[in-house]
């Protein structure tokens, strides 16, 4: 395991320089406390972008959990975008949370399953960090609208819908019912409420009915049968490790065995491919887009990180292809082309979360060896 101990030790540095000067620097932020919404390559904040509910949901959680590895001062950004979520974004006459500003609401959604899952996911780690219990609540309460206002009359879940949660603007896909399986694990592991247990059975249940294509053996990213439909490599390995974090609540669904045919066929694209992962194939799995996100590849190394029979080899190959052409002494790259080309410099906001996810599960897996 040489391979992720440095890796592990290296990440840390990097996490702290420059990922964690960046974002504490005063021009991180606007004047009203919320984080911009991406910054360029000399850490200037990206003009002309709307600040987003997303972005103060995934920058609490990000900070939140650089406070659990040892930065207990970071705790109170964390706080602070908290109480700016809830303040800012909340809906108190529908329920829910807006995607954007009021005064930034026009020709946008205005509630996204997205947007509101990532919500009850910072809640909770605020509560992990806290044990103020307001949190929690706030993220019970949070999910309670969920699954009311996003719910469809076949009893699938809209992914955007109007303030009143009347009418469905983007039907169902299955990335938004990922993260929010992920929000009510990450609920149910830190409060130990036996509903959030029931609700992430039901989710398991219903998200591999609704999308696993047992001819190609992955989770498709529109519902069975849609036209266009497409797989994910990275999406594979972000639900490999939420079903293996899982555990017992979900043992027994057929979303476990699922999962781990889809996830060893991943690892086989990334095999072939150099340690990394394009973003697109078809249900064949032929390449749609060979391009690569800097999230698809923390998520691969990350759902390594969770394997106990984990290829130490190609775990090397993607950790040093993640350092090699994604981070930098700056920052990132959001995305690089199959050819190496860099096709983004500017660095969302909303990466941090991805980063942080994947220091966990490597930080955790150094500790078990």
């Amino acid at each position: 395991m040489k391979a992720a101990e440095g890796f592990a030790r290296d990440l840390r540095q990097w996490m702290h320089d420059p990922l964690l000067r960046m974002w504490s620097q005063p021009t991180a932020r606007t004047a009203n406390g919320l984080f911009n919404e991406a910054l360029d390559a000399a850490w200037a904040p990206l003009a002309g972008k709307p600040q987003r509910a997303l972005v103060a949901a995934r920058q609490a959680f990000f900070f939140a959990r650089m406070a659990a590895h040892g930065d207990a001062g970071l705790w109170t950004v964390a706080r602070e975008q908290l109480e700016l979520l809830q303040r800012l974004f909340h809906d108190p006459r529908h329920g829910g949370v807006y995607s954007r500003l009021p005064t930034e609401r026009a020709g946008a959604p205005a509630k996204e399953l997205y947007t509101n899952a990532f919500a009850v996911l910072a809640y909770a780690e605020g509560h992990a960090r806290s044990g103020d219990t307001r949190w929690l609540d706030l993220a019970d309460q949070v999910l309670d609208e969920i699954l009311r206002g996003f719910a469809l009359p076949d009893g699938n879940l809209a992914t955007a819908t109007s303030e009143d949660f009347g009418e469905c603007l983007a039907g169902p896909a299955q990335n938004p019912q990922m993260h929010l399986f992920e929000a009510v694990l990450h609920l149910w592991t830190v409060g130990q409420r036996e509903k959030h247990a029931r609700i992430l059975r039901d989710l398991a249940l219903a998200i591999h009915s609704r999308f696993f294509d047992a001819q190609c053996g992955a989770l498709m990213e529109l519902p069975l049968g849609s036209e266009g439909n497409w797989q994910e490599p990275g999406h594979q390995c972000e639900w490999f490790t939420l079903v293996t974090l899982a555990g017992a609540a979900i043992a027994g669904t057929p979303l476990v065995s699922a999962i781990e045919s889809a996830f060893a066929q991943a690892l086989q694209v990334a095999a072939r491919h150099g340690g990394v992962l394009p973003l697109k194939l078809s249900p064949a799995g032929e390449v749609l887009d060979g391009s690569h996100r800097i999230w698809t590849q923390l998520e691969l190394v990350r759902a390594m990180a969770l394997q106990e029979d984990m290829d130490e080899v190609l775990f090397a190959t993607a950790a040093q292809a993640l350092q090699a052409r994604f981070l930098h002494a700056k920052g990132w790259y959001e995305v690089i082309a199959d050819d190496g080309t860099v096709l983004r410099t500017d660095m969302p906001a909303s990466t941090p979360y991805h980063l942080v996810t994947c220091f966990d599960e490597v930080s955790a897996r150094m500790q078990q060896d």
